[in-house]
C-alpha cells in the first residue's frame, strides 16, 4: 500500500477540475498493474465525481444541486455554507476506483473531477493505492467493458 497527498489549486468559487492526469501519474509512478485506488477530499466543500464537466456546463450543473435554504435557517458553520455542503454531500467525498494496466479503469466519458464548491483554495486529497499484483484472481481487461 502506497499514501500520498496530491494537493490541487483551484481559481474560481465554483469549478470542476479534472484530476484524471495527476491521479494517473501517481499509479504510473508505483507500477501498479492491477489494483485499486482510494481517494478522499479532506474538504467539507469540496466533493469528487467521475461525472464528466463539458467546458462552460460545469457551473450549471452544480449551480442546479444548489438548495434553497429557508429564511432564518440557522447553520452551524454559517447560513452561507449550508448549500456548499449539502452539495459536497450529494457528490461524494471519496472514490474507490480500479487500477488495470498501469491506469485507471474508467468508462470513455468519465474523468475524474475535485469539485470546488466555495473557492478558491489549496485542496488536498489523500491518496491510498492498493496493489493486487499476485493476487489468484481474474483481471478485468479493457476489452470486456460494453461502453453503451
Amino acid at each position: 500500500m502506497y499514501q500520498t497527498i496530491l494537493t490541487i489549486k483551484t481559481e474560481c468559487r465554483q469549478e470542476a477540475v479534472d484530476i484524471t492526469g495527476q491521479v494517473n501519474d501517481i499509479i504510473g509512478n508505483h507500477q501498479i498493474e492491477q489494483g485499486l485506488i482510494l481517494l478522499f477530499v479532506l474538504h467539507s466543500t469540496a466533493a469528487l465525481s467521475t461525472v464528466t464537466f463539458a467546458p462552460g456546463k460545469d457551473l450549471d450543473i452544480l449551480e442546479s444541486l444548489e438548495p434553497d435554504v429557508p429564511a432564518g435557517f440557522e447553520h452551524l458553520h454559517g447560513h452561507f455554507h449550508l448549500p456548499h455542503h449539502l452539495v459536497s454531500a450529494l457528490l461524494h467525498q471519496s472514490l474507490v476506483l480500479p487500477i488495470r494496466d498501469n491506469r485507471l479503469l474508467l468508462g470513455q466519458t468519465q474523468k475524474v473531477n475535485l469539485v470546488e464548491l466555495n473557492g478558491p483554495k489549496d485542496r488536498q486529497i489523500a491518496v491510498m493505492l492498493f496493489d493486487h499484483n499476485g493476487l489468484k484472481i481474474p483481471a478485468l481487461a479493457h476489452s470486456q467493458i460494453n461502453y453503451e
